[in-house]
């Protein structure tokens, strides 16, 4: 059932429900009615905020892996694999290679203003969309 965008209030009404709530003193009038506002449109990084425990454990099932809450991460310690083996590489691209070196220099601030080019360009694109 899809509701248009405004405030709404629930409260019960009626029968045997409304005889109890008027016979318990212990409830006040606010406790009696729930406010809720509902929005236009959820934007695409709003919808399923909660994590669906079963599925999560499930997906980590299937990978042969656990799942468990943030307040466990002590235990996720003891899954960890354990590296015996490190390795050091020195690796550079040819787009950006050591800074001391003149002729890349260029290419550093090519490479950084495409850089900020695409970043502005999604930010624009996001903010059009709605999502910013």
């Amino acid at each position: 059932m899809t509701l248009p965008s405004g405030n709404y209030t629930l409260s019960v009404n009626g029968g045997k429900a409304e005889q109890l709530l008027s016979s318990d003193n212990t409830v006040d009038a606010a406790q009696k009615t729930l406010g809720i506002e509902v929005q236009p449109n959820a934007m695409v990084e709003d919808r399923d905020v909660n994590a669906d425990p079963q599925t999560m454990a499930s997906i980590a099932h299937s990978g042969s892996g656990i799942a468990m809450d943030g307040a466990y991460f002590d235990v996720l310690a003891s899954h960890l694999p354990v590296v015996d083996r490190t390795e050091n590489a020195d690796r550079s691209s040819r787009i950006i290679q050591r800074p001391e070196r003149c002729p890349n220099t260029n290419r550093h601030w090519a490479f950084f203003a495409v850089f900020i080019i695409l970043l502005t360009a999604e930010w624009i694109l996001r903010k059009r969309g709605g999502l910013v």
